[in-house]
């Protein structure tokens, strides 16, 4: 065991010279600057794949202690219970500290280690055997010496990026904000105007000028972070319908143009919140789709012919059914526990005809939004 340990202080002091290289380590020897096959995750923990030209030579967890890629990744071997089995596997060391975390994934199993202080492997999956638990009450268990971690053991989710970050808090029990995954509806304030296009086909409206619109704006949302940081893929689904008028002199006629829009907007971003625990602030920023399910438009002209007003209405599409363009906003967010949340935003968009046409109009918003989230 000496040997071992020695042999390991040895290969941490040699990366500290030369750099991340590929290794592996034996009860006798340690092998630096290897090429290591990667085989996924779940290849790699079963083998320890080292090749040599076109020859790939594989060393099993009872020949091998501990290997490591040059990206970082290490995994070591160990002894586990896997059916009515032990088992040993090499475990992907995730996390090292005082609590040390590993991953495993086998054959229709994927699995989450602790070790404490060295000794112990306490398992984390996902149900208990009898589906009456889940992670989320064997995290509980784990950290109820640390109440902050304790607490918010629920919003972890069960990917190594999750488990990782959350256990690397309750290691040094530092209360800071944890990452999570979130569900939510809105309400507020849509402002927005149609914009014709300079060089439109249609000459009627290359000097018009609809009125805005303000309606009510709804929907629901899901936010998710990307990889436990503070950066998270928004999706929302929104609702609102707007009118249009326009009113103008043209060549000796009256032109009366409307146009009624209800919308569903589905805006894809990505968001950035400022890591603090009560208020948050954030911005985003990405796409914007739109799909206008209702979508009526008329032209009225009036004009004067033989001393008799003259009146013809017609159909014209003004804008496309499907809208796509950009979105980008910021607001903040107050945490009223270690789940739920109120927050505030505005938000700005801009939406161009699908296929693109000069005929077409396009649309600008503004949207000032407040909401809930679980």
């Amino acid at each position: 065991m000496k040997i071992l340990s020695l042999i390991l202080f040895l290969n941490i002091f040699s990366f500290s010279l030369f750099g991340q290289r590929a290794y592996y380590i034996t009860e006798s020897t340690t092998q630096m600057g290897v090429n290591l096959e990667d085989g996924g995750d779940r290849t790699n923990s079963k083998f320890c794949q080292v090749k040599n030209g076109e020859i790939i030579k594989r060393y099993t967890p009872n020949e091998v202690v501990e290997y490591g890629f040059k990206d970082g990744r290490v995994y070591v071997s160990k002894q586990i219970q896997i059916g009515e089995s032990l088992q040993r596997v090499f475990m992907e060391r995730l996390l090292t500290g005082e609590n040390t975390l590993y991953y495993y994934k086998g054959k229709k199993i994927r699995r989450f280690y602790i070790e404490k202080d060295s000794v112990s492997l306490i398992e984390i999956s996902k149900k208990s055997s009898d589906n009456s638990s889940s992670f989320h009450e064997k995290l509980a268990e784990i950290t109820s010496d640390c109440e902050y971690y304790k607490e918010i053991s629920g919003n972890a989710g069960y990917t190594k990026y999750s488990i990782a970050k959350f256990i690397s808090g309750y290691n040094s029990c530092e209360k800071i904000p944890f990452p999570y995954t979130k569900y939510g509806f809105f309400v507020g304030l849509i402002h927005t105007r149609l914009i014709a296009s300079r060089n439109n086909s249609n000459e009627i409206f290359e000097s018009v000028n609809f009125n805005a619109d303000q309606s009510i704006y709804f929907g629901a949302f899901f936010d998710a972070p990307i990889k436990a940081s503070d950066f998270s893929t928004y999706l929302g689904l929104g609702f609102y319908h707007s009118i249009f008028s326009w009113k103008s002199d043209f060549f000796n006629s009256l032109v009366d143009v409307s146009t009624s829009l209800s919308t569903i907007e589905v805006p894809v971003l990505l968001r950035y919140t400022v890591p603090h625990i009560k208020i948050r602030p954030y911005v985003n920023i990405g796409l914007n789709y739109a799909l206008n399910i209702v979508n009526d438009n008329t032209i009225t002209q009036m004009y004067l012919a033989e001393d008799q007003v003259q009146k013809i209405t017609d159909k014209y599409n003004l804008a496309s059914d499907q809208q796509i363009g950009y979105a980008y906003g910021a607001g903040i967010q107050y945490q009223l526990d270690y789940k739920k949340s109120v927050f505030f935003e505005i938000r700005v968009n801009r939406e161009f005809s699908i296929p693109f046409s000069k005929g077409m109009l396009s649309r600008k918003g503004a949207e000032f939004m407040g909401g809930i989230s679980f």
